[in-house]
């Protein structure tokens, strides 16, 4: 627990300039309350405390962390791009390999949660060469050449 509070002390700062303030808790009720029943966890809280979203990372490792924070924050400024129509199809087209993530962003709290485990890794599948993207298209016709 006490190495997991020292990371957090270590992006503690970046997170305030983001505007993201960390505080820590030891209230086992509220934890229950947002869905947290592995301790020590972290949770981030959107619209004043409507909106709870659990860190599914690695704990240990405030590099994740404070990028999915950032994340949170302002989900526009996410790590795994948005590719629509046209774009999608060229996308796909020219790499060489690449995972899409097809999903809806309405009524789907799984696809959320999913992303949100897509965003922790895509530095890593990024080193591997392979492109990720995400999409809501559902359809898409591919030409082969």
């Amino acid at each position: 627990m006490r190495h997991v509070l020292q990371e957090l002390e270590t992006i503690d700062d970046d997170a305030e300039v983001a505007g993201i303030p960390i505080v820590k808790l030891e209230d086992k009720q509220l934890a229950k309350t947002v869905g947290v029943f592995a301790l020590p966890s972290i949770v981030f809280f959107r619209n004043f405390g409507e909106e709870a979203t659990i860190y599914a990372g690695d704990i240990k490792n405030e590099e994740t962390i404070l990028e999915w924070m950032m994340v949170q924050k302002d989900p526009s400024n996410e790590a795994i791009e948005e590719v629509e129509g046209e774009e999608l199809r060229t996308t796909i087209q020219k790499s060489q390999a690449i995972a899409v993530f097809v999903y809806t962003r309405e009524g789907c709290e799984e696809c959320l949660s999913i992303l949100t485990e897509l965003e922790n890794i895509d530095d890593d599948v990024a080193r591997q060469k392979i492109e990720m993207v995400k999409t809501t298209t559902l359809s898409l016709q591919l030409k082969r050449e």
